[in-house]
């Protein structure tokens, strides 16, 4: 994370993923995180059990503000959900919070206060600190439980009608399999993100695997079907990528998340996968660039959304 370097303008940021929560009061002059904790996300208890720990998290980050005697000018919630362009939640897909008082609850901790998809808030965050500095447009697709994409333009993301603008491999797609030889219908998100890879790994060696670092180790150990594991799943996104690039020909595609931003066999294939099937020469060979914030991007966003206080 940005070192904690300023004193000026702050917000609270929320980052609420399927398997995590991040919190953290930023400057958001220049992005630096100046307080953050984290919590685990839980999201299939009582819907309402969830949203009172994260309100917790951040009545505690607003309570270290008050310490350190910085002002917050708002907070900022990025949720793993498509929010609409009023700022209003639309899916239960990971929270079921649709129901619960959302905005209200957090408008007790401090205000302005803003909800966006949680990809949105990460691609601004990147456009205004990090590796989308100066580009007039960018792709950012974050890559970790889940697997969801922003087009940015002139700084602003593009949210679509209704907010939908974010599910790039929520599609059904489909994919020959190398042993059997067979091919099979899947959703992209299920087969080549971090949960899906681990379920896929779990049922391929009968192993209770919960984290995909589990998977890159046993890949590095020469685990033939790990190996296999990763390298299809990132080949699959790689004609994603390459949609996205042979669509709108942005200047870069950043990748963010905890698999967007670490280097290694899933990064490598991901890449050369999708270089191998953009159509237009000069497109092939755009930036593909890790986020500049890393895995805070989608925190430093949250808070900078908040500072920002738009509902569009």
């Amino acid at each position: 994370m940005p070192a904690a370097e300023s004193r000026g303008l702050t917000a609270i940021g929320i980052d609420i993923g399927a398997t995590k929560v991040l919190g953290g009061v930023v400057d958001v002059g220049t992005g630096a995180v100046l307080h953050a904790e984290e919590i685990p996300a839980l999201p299939r208890r009582d819907p309402v059990t969830v949203l009172d720990d994260v309100l917790g998290l951040a009545e505690r980050m607003r309570d270290a503000a008050a310490r350190d005697r910085l002002t917050v000018r708002g907070l900022g919630v990025g949720i793993a959900e498509i929010v609409d362009p009023n700022g209003e939640i639309t899916t239960r897909n990971t929270f079921d919070w649709l129901d619960l008082p959302v905005h209200q609850r957090f408008g007790e901790v401090a205000s302005p206060v803003v909800i966006e998809s949680d990809v949105r808030a990460a691609a601004c965050a990147e456009a205004r600190y990090g590796a989308g500095r100066g580009l007039d447009t960018f792709a950012y697709v974050t890559i970790g439980s889940g697997i969801s994409s922003c087009l940015m333009i002139k700084g602003r993301p593009l949210v679509g009608h209704t907010g939908g603008a974010i599910v790039l491999t929520s599609a059904t797609t489909r994919e020959r399999c190398p042993g059997c030889g067979e091919t099979h219908d899947f959703c992209l998100e299920a087969y080549a993100s971090g949960l899906g890879m681990t379920r896929r790994y779990a049922e391929a060696t009968s192993r209770d695997v919960q984290r995909t670092e589990e998977i890159f180790d046993a890949a590095a150990s020469g685990d033939v079907k790990a190996v296999h594991v990763i390298e299809s799943a990132a080949q699959a996104l790689g004609k994603a990528l390459a949609q996205l690039a042979n669509l709108f020909d942005p200047a870069a595609i950043v990748l963010g998340g905890g698999l967007g931003s670490a280097a290694g066999l899933y990064h490598d294939r991901l890449i050369e996968s999708a270089r191998r099937q953009i159509w237009h020469g000069p497109v092939r060979w755009l930036p593909i660039v890790s986020a500049e914030l890393g895995t805070a991007s989608g925190l430093v966003g949250a808070a900078l959304r908040g500072a920002e206080g738009l509902v569009r």
